[in-house]
C-alpha cells in the first residue's frame, strides 16, 4: 500500500497509462478507480510526471503515453519510469512530427479536429473571431498561431484552412525555424497532403466554417 496519495491528475494519468498499454495490445482496456495498493514505485513516479506536465503544458498527456507505441510498431510495453525518461520525450517528439505528415486521412481528420475544437474553445474564451485570432501577437511581435503551432494546440493543415501562408513567410525564415524546426520543409509537405487529400481539405474547411458561424452568432454546434 502507497502512502502517496495521489492527486486527481495522477490517477487519470494512471488510467491513460493503462488505456496506452491496451491499445498496443488490442486489448480492452478498465479504467482503474481503487489506487489504496498502487506501489510506491508506481505512485513516485506518477508524481515525477505530473512535475514534467506542468513545466511543459503544451504536452497532450495520452499521445505522450501513445507515442512508443506508435513510432515503434513492435514496442507492446513501457514500465511507468521509461515514461520519465529522454527516450519517452524523444518519442513523443518523433510521433507529433508524424502526425503532421501522416498520409491516413482519416487519422489527419480526426487529429486536425481536434485541433479546431481547442482553436474554437480559445476564441469563445478570448472572445474573438477566427479573423481576429489570426491578428494576434505575442509580447516579441510574432503571430501567435506560430506559439500554438509549436506547442501542438493547432496543426498545419489548420493553418492552410486558414490560408495565412503570406502572413507566415512575411516572418525571416530564422523565426519560423526557430518556432518549428524544419518549418518550410513541413509546410510543404503539409501543404501537398492537404491540397491532394480532398476529404482532409473539404472536412477541415467545412468544420472551419462552423467555427467561424458559431463564432459570429453564437450557436451551439458539434465539431
Amino acid at each position: 500500500m502507497s502512502d502517496i496519495v495521489l492527486s486527481k491528475f495522477e490517477k487519470q494519468m494512471y488510467n491513460m497509462y493503462l488505456a496506452a498499454l491496451g491499445k498496443a495490445n488490442n486489448r480492452p482496456f478498465r479504467a482503474r478507480k481503487n489506487f489504496d495498493d498502487l506501489e510506491d514505485e508506481k505512485a513516485i513516479e506518477l508524481r515525477k510526471l505530473t512535475y514534467l506536465f506542468q513545466k511543459y503544458g503544451e504536452v497532450d498527456v495520452q499521445d505522450f503515453f501513445d507515442a512508443p507505441f506508435q513510432v515503434h510498431d513492435d514496442d507492446k510495453y513501457h514500465p511507468l519510469d521509461y515514461y520519465n525518461s529522454k527516450a519517452a520525450t524523444n518519442a513523443y517528439t518523433r510521433f507529433k512530427r508524424q502526425m503532421q505528415e501522416e498520409i491516413n486521412p482519416e487519422l489527419l481528420i480526426e487529429y486536425t479536429r481536434r485541433g479546431l475544437k481547442w482553436l474554437l474553445k480559445y476564441c469563445v474564451e478570448h472572445k474573438i473571431t477566427i479573423d481576429e485570432y489570426v491578428e494576434q501577437t505575442t509580447d516579441t511581435d510574432i503571430p501567435l498561431f506560430m506559439l500554438h503551432l509549436k506547442q501542438h494546440k493547432i496543426n498545419f493543415f489548420i493553418v492552410h484552412a486558414l490560408e495565412i501562408r503570406e502572413r507566415i513567410y512575411k516572418l525571416e525564415r530564422g523565426w519560423r525555424e526557430l518556432y518549428v524546426s524544419d518549418f518550410d520543409e513541413i509546410f510543404r509537405a503539409t501543404y501537398k497532403t492537404f491540397t491532394y487529400s480532398s476529404a482532409l481539405k473539404e472536412k477541415t474547411r467545412e468544420i472551419l466554417k462552423l467555427i467561424q458561424k458559431r463564432l459570429r452568432e453564437y450557436e451551439d454546434i458539434n465539431v
